[in-house]
């Protein structure tokens, strides 16, 4: 989502310059334009290894010599920021690092999960996550908000102004739109081994994501589908102590499932275009993607009617209770069944991202970051 915002940025503005601070191994991938103004600085590079054993050295020798330290990870790091010369800082995991929380801050906010299913974290988990999002909420100029309801929810927990958060989808990625011809579809599909027709779940393992409800009602729902359907899962499958693991192999095994783990955005791109449809039965998410992927690839979708899912996909999607295996098995029968529901869905669904403006997207987060920067530098 990070690569998305910055290549659309980088399209429109002009002006401006931006520092990237992060791992090599993620800035590297950007395509910047030529006139975009930017500079990068990698937070696991040689020049901070360097960097981090001469402070240590000198903090070695201070001691030695019994004298007062002559630097600290505060100085260190104000150092390094001094010379990425910034004025505004936009934080885009939901929270802000320390050593910046004294900057001009927009955070971009996309969850509160941990507030609604603590029974997936452990109270450590919880505990840092609830200092850390409230502290950089606290401290941020402006929020931006990946939902309307992730906007709701950080007004409503944390006791932040609604002026001070915006409402800003997230830009899904632009292999979404790729109209792949039949044949390649079918080439692709052939070199993952899936054949037609299949319902898809793109989902790393995580508990939320609900795998284990999902698959029981795949079974009960197998004989009233069309002859041969399967289920397609991809992202990060299921270690051995997840409860979904067991039912997982058995049913991979009677060649009910296919777990294909990471594929490339093109093999997404094939999977969307050629599924019977998406279902989607996440007990939580402060966005959704794959109804957005879905929804610009013309894939019908049967959404949980939880959290954000409803707001994401109005209604292109055939909703049910995420939490009910007979709900769930309800809607792959009916979504892989009623062709007059999955034409209206595929034509909802274009219609509705036809909307989408990832320019407007990229002016508005700009818009954001000039305000801030007026406020503490006019």
């Amino acid at each position: 989502m990070t690569y998305e915002l910055v290549g659309e940025i980088a399209n429109v503005d002009h002006t401006n310059e931006y520092r990237f601070l992060g791992p090599r191994r993620t800035c590297l991938e950007w395509e910047i334009p030529r006139h975009f103004k930017a500079k990068f600085e990698f937070t696991d590079g040689l020049t901070r290894h360097w960097a981090a054993l001469r402070d240590q050295v000198a903090a070695c020798l201070a001691h030695s010599l019994e004298l007062p330290p002559l630097t600290s990870p505060a100085l260190a790091a104000l150092k390094r920021y001094q010379h990425l010369d910034f004025t505004v800082v936009h934080s885009l995991p939901s929270y802000t690092h320390p050593d910046l929380l004294g900057f001009p801050t927009v955070l971009t906010v996309h969850d509160l999960q941990h507030l609604h299913l603590p029974e997936f974290f452990s109270s450590e988990d919880i505990a840092t996550r609830e200092h850390h999002y409230r502290e950089s909420c606290a401290a941020a100029d402006r929020i931006i908000c990946v939902s309307e309801f992730t906007r709701q929810d950080v007004h409503r927990r944390y006791g932040i102004p609604l002026d001070r958060l915006e409402t800003i989808w997230n830009l899904p990625a632009q292999a979404s739109s790729l109209a792949l011809s039949k044949t390649r579809c079918a080439r692709l599909l052939a070199r993952m081994g899936i054949r037609r027709p299949f319902v898809f779940y793109p989902a790393h393992a995580w508990l939320h994501k609900n795998h284990q409800r999902l698959l029981n009602a795949f079974s009960a729902a197998r004989a009233s589908l069309p002859p041969g359907c399967m289920l397609v899962l991809t992202g990060r499958p299921p270690d051995a102590s997840h409860p979904a693991s067991a039912l997982l192999a058995e049913m991979t095994a009677q060649g009910a499932v296919h777990h294909l783990g990471f594929r490339t955005p093109l093999e997404i791109s094939a999977l969307y275009q050629t599924a019977e449809a998406l279902v989607f039965p996440s007990l939580f998410e402060g966005f959704g993607m794959p109804l957005v992927e879905a929804m610009m690839s013309g894939c019908p979708i049967a959404s949980a009617d939880n959290s954000s899912l409803p707001e994401i996909a109005g209604e292109a999607a055939y909703l049910f209770d995420a939490r009910s295996e007979g709900a769930i098995s309800e809607a792959i029968t009916r979504i892989t069944t009623d062709v007059a529901l999955r034409d209206r869905l595929r034509r909802i669904g274009r219609d509705r991202v036809a909307k989408l403006d990832r320019q407007a997207t990229a002016r508005q987060t700009i818009e954001i970051y000039r305000q801030v920067h007026e406020a503490h530098f006019s």
